[in-house]
């Protein structure tokens, strides 16, 4: 038969466009931590981690994003660690890094 089936449930409704991408973040990092971490800039809509250093942060405003990326070489700490890590829009300006000196 052709049952309606096979959807994913409508997780993340909220889905953004204000997102940044960070990296350097410790292995312990969960989603929790990194949502914590980035409240202090806005409204936090979605976290997501790698476990790999790597991690997504969705706002619900362009304000709460320009606040985020004020985090960028700061010092995070969870339980476990502490480290500093990067923020950056993905994809957003600069071109591909490199230049050679």
């Amino acid at each position: 038969g052709r049952g309606g089936g096979g959807r994913p449930p409508p997780r993340d409704l909220r889905r953004s466009e204000f997102r940044v991408n960070v990296t350097g973040l410790p292995p312990s990092c969960s989603w929790q931590d990194l949502k914590d971490f980035f409240r202090s800039a806005g409204d936090v809509i979605y976290t997501e981690v790698d476990r790999q250093g790597g991690g997504v942060v969705e706002f619900a405003t362009k304000t709460d994003l320009d606040r985020a990326l004020d985090l960028d070489d700061k010092e995070f700490k969870n339980p476990f660690d502490r480290c500093y890590i990067r923020v950056k829009v993905p994809g957003g300006g600069g071109g591909a890094g490199g230049g050679g000196r």
